[in-house]
């Protein structure tokens, strides 16, 4: 079993079965965990007499969680953070780890790079979760003032990571799910109320994960988003597991990873077809393009995107109510297209797209940054090099960056300079870099991920 898995620990030896037989070792690394539990036909890790010992029963404390020798057994084992947990109470003791370790600045975390073969896996568990699924999909009627109160957290912080940009709002959402959303979790018994909490948690792990990876934390951004799709298989929750794929194909191109970040897309699509959310597959459809356009794929990009189209217009007006996708509209759909266009050097469409994106998305600071940015891009790159109209898009980008904390509109920004190599000398581009060096100060020392490096 572990020789098709590439366990990267070796062949497993007669002394480490003896001392897992005799409880010197009762928690052997992740992969082994679930080796054993494969060949003995066992479900959970306590079935055949597996426990952390290192955790208490269903919850650990800030505490235990940040003691020496804690920290070194999640240093050395990084990796189980990107696994499937067959067991949820597995999942759940990784993520209260992973929050710990996060709220306490652990840099091995932090600075986890991506993992892509983990991308492959949770693909893999999900569908084949998918095809057992018996749990039935929750609504939002009727849930208790527990689960209420977190959704109205998670709306205020997905609020500030959307105008402000995910260094404003990612350590108090990694807060709000160490010491109230998974305490919580732990303490409520099985039932209606205790499923409706579960979603809310894989809803906030994800958009944990989204503002992790939107502070240029990558690996920590897969991680988040691994264990909230862990969660929405307990649950029966598509389309949040749908959007959490879309997630990660996103994460996946900005990685350079555009074939892995097709793949996400694809699983994500084929989630969103056991549920019924326009807006969800719209998205999905934006992903596939964003990585057909990645991999420079000008035919498959432009089929995604009349895709995500057909997929808008198929709402017909009316409300997706479901909470995860109520952001996505017109104006995101826009902004999707021009970065698609910029990627493949369509510079004509991504202006037009860019600058209708730009005026659609005042509410959105960093959405609206990105766009300006993309903007820019096409102008300086396009046929006319239009260096007077790109720096004065990319200075509009700086001043919406003035508000926002965002990893990836200062790769942006930073990535426009590159193309103002050749006009060095112009005095107008030394004077947007000097004020782009500023702005970029600001925007890191507000960003957890950069400023505690």
């Amino acid at each position: 079993y572990l020789a098709d898995k590439c366990d990267p620990d070796g062949p497993i030896t007669a002394n480490l079965i003896g001392k897992i037989e005799q409880g010197v070792n009762t928690w052997p690394r992740g992969p082994r965990r679930e080796a054993f539990k494969a060949v003995l036909g066992v479900q959970t890790n306590s079935e055949i007499g597996l426990r952390n010992r290192r955790r208490r029963a269903r919850f650990s404390g800030r505490d235990a969680a940040t003691s020496s020798s804690f920290v070194d057994d999640l240093a050395a084992n990084v990796g189980d953070a990107t696994n499937w947990y067959r067991d949820l109470s597995d999942a759940v003791a990784v993520l209260i780890q992973m929050c710990a370790h996060d709220l306490s600045r652990r840099s091995f975390l932090r600075a986890a790079p991506l993992v892509g073969a983990a991308l492959v896996s949770v693909e893999r568990d999900w569908l084949l979760s998918l095809v057992n699924q018996t749990v039935e999909q929750t609504t939002d009627d009727g849930v208790s003032p527990a689960v209420a109160a977190t959704y109205k957290m998670i709306e205020m912080l997905d609020e500030m990571d959307n105008r402000f940009g995910g260094g404003h709002a990612r350590l108090a959402g990694v807060s709000y799910l160490s010491e109230t959303v998974l305490p919580r979790l732990a303490q409520t018994p099985d039932g209606p109320e205790r499923t409706a909490l579960l979603t809310a948690a894989a809803q906030l792990t994800s958009n944990t994960g989204w503002m992790s990876y939107d502070c240029g934390g990558f690996g920590l951004g897969q991680m988040y988003m691994t264990q909230a799709v862990r969660l929405c298989a307990e649950t029966g929750e598509k389309v949040l597991a749908g959007q959490i794929f879309a997630g990660l194909s996103h994460l996946a191109v900005a990685a350079g990873k555009p074939a892995e970040a097709l793949n996400l897309a694809e699983v994500g699509l084929a989630t969103a077809a056991h549920a019924s959310s326009p807006l969800g597959t719209m998205r999905l459809h934006a992903m596939r393009a964003r990585a057909h356009a990645a991999l420079q794929d000008r035919t498959k990009a432009a089929r995604a995107l009349h895709d995500a189209e057909k997929a808008i217009d198929s709402n017909g007006g009316q409300d997706d109510t479901t909470r995860c996708v109520r952001h996505l509209d017109h104006a995101y759909l826009t902004a999707e297209m021009a970065h698609c266009f910029s990627a493949v050097g369509d510079y004509e469409n991504a202006e037009r797209h860019a600058q209708l994106a730009a005026k659609r998305t005042a509410g959105r600071g960093r959405r609206r940054a990105l766009s300006l940015t993309v903007l820019a891009t096409a102008r300086i790159e396009g046929q006319g090099r239009d260096l007077e109209g790109a720096l004065d898009a990319a200075t509009q980008a700086l001043d919406q960056m003035r508000q926002v904390s965002s990893g990836r509109s200062v790769a942006a920004v930073r990535a426009f300079q590159q193309r103002l190599t050749p006009y060095r000398d112009e005095p107008a581009v030394q004077r947007f870099n000097a004020e782009a060096s500023t702005v970029i100060t600001a925007a890191n020392s507000l960003n957890d991920l950069v400023r505690d490096q």
